[in-house]
């Protein structure tokens, strides 16, 4: 059984479930899916005031909620 993914960086991404070498990230790309879907990151950053200076501030938010994620 083979499952399709929203591409990553123009790269087709594909799951399959037969077997073979195994990595130790790619729950991370079902949680980036599940997380694509559902929102939740998007509605952390809703909840969570940002208290930085937002002259100073180079990375939104959500990239730093996602990347801790």
């Amino acid at each position: 059984m083979t499952l399709s993914l929203s591409p990553l960086k123009r790269r087709k991404v594909e799951v399959d479930f037969t077997g073979g070498d195994l990595t130790s990230d790619a729950g991370l790309v079902l949680f980036r899916e599940v997380d694509k879907k559902l929102g939740l990151s998007r509605q952390l950053d809703k909840v969570l005031d940002d208290p930085r200076c937002t002259g100073r501030v180079l990375h939104p938010q959500i990239d730093l909620l996602r990347q801790r994620l």
